[in-house]
């Protein structure tokens, strides 16, 4: 695998997993800030109730504002006001819809009560599936988009270095051509092509100095072997060394 591919590898698994990590956080401040716009409704539709109770003393005939509203006796005389997710039967609808409720206690008279006030939470949840629907897509058009603009960037990037690859394994140290560097706006790439290029004359240079030293120290080497050659061959003509060798 090339550098090029390793980096975008990097880069995807990166990008991915901040992405994903993000659009969770977000999808989670959204279905926080709508929980928190319902409880505030509800919270204020309690504060309306509880005035309307301490105004005329009595409970209301009808679900108030709209919403769903029960009432529980109780002998309870202390109840922690609480918001919690629940289901609920839309008469209109004639279906089950999810909710958001707040249970409170209140009192009318000597009679202690839990109202139940619950809204429904369909539209908001609707809105959540909307933007998470829409960060989705937007986060798959952005992360296409980054793939793509990320490998041309990078091929753009590592030509140069590419270049000087096919240079170098075209080098012949034998050959006069020098390497034929491409400049680059990269001081690494900038760094190696000088690296190389000092290289490859240095290497250039040795080559041709040592073949330089060969040729004269084998023409040096000629006339010594020249001279012993014509000896040796006047003592093989010689016939006195011929008798000396038939004698013996």
């Amino acid at each position: 695998m090339k550098l090029a591919s390793h980096y975008s590898k990097a880069s995807i698994i990166i990008s991915v997993s901040i992405l994903i990590i993000s659009g969770l956080v977000y999808y989670l401040i959204i279905d926080h800030v709508a929980r928190k716009q319902l409880d505030d409704d509800l919270a204020g539709e309690l504060s309306e109730f509880v005035f309307y109770v301490n105004t005329n003393h009595a409970l209301p005939k009808k679900s108030y504002d709209e919403n769903i509203t029960t009432f529980t006796k109780t002998n309870l005389t202390h109840f922690d006001t609480n918001f919690f997710d629940t289901q609920y039967s839309d008469p209109k609808e004639n279906s089950n819809e999810a909710g958001r409720a707040i249970s409170a206690l209140i009192k009318v008279g000597d009679q202690n009560y839990i109202v139940t006030i619950i809204e429904s939470s369909e539209e908001t949840e609707y809105l959540i599936s909307i933007i998470s629907g829409v960060t989705i897509i937007l986060t798959a058009v952005f992360l296409f988009i980054f793939i793509i603009t990320n490998n041309y960037i990078l091929n753009g990037l590592y030509r140069p270095f590419y270049y000087l690859l096919d240079q170098i394994k075209k080098f012949n140290v034998a050959d006069s051509n020098k390497l034929t560097i491409v400049e680059s706006d990269v001081d690494e790439f900038r760094e190696l092509n000088d690296a190389v290029a000092k290289m490859s004359t240095r290497v250039s240079s040795d080559y041709h100095g040592l073949k330089t030293f060969t040729e004269n120290a084998s023409h040096e080497m000629m006339t010594p072997l020249a001279v012993i050659t014509s000896k040796l061959d006047i003592l093989i003509q010689d016939e006195t060394l011929k008798g000396i060798s038939l004698r013996q």
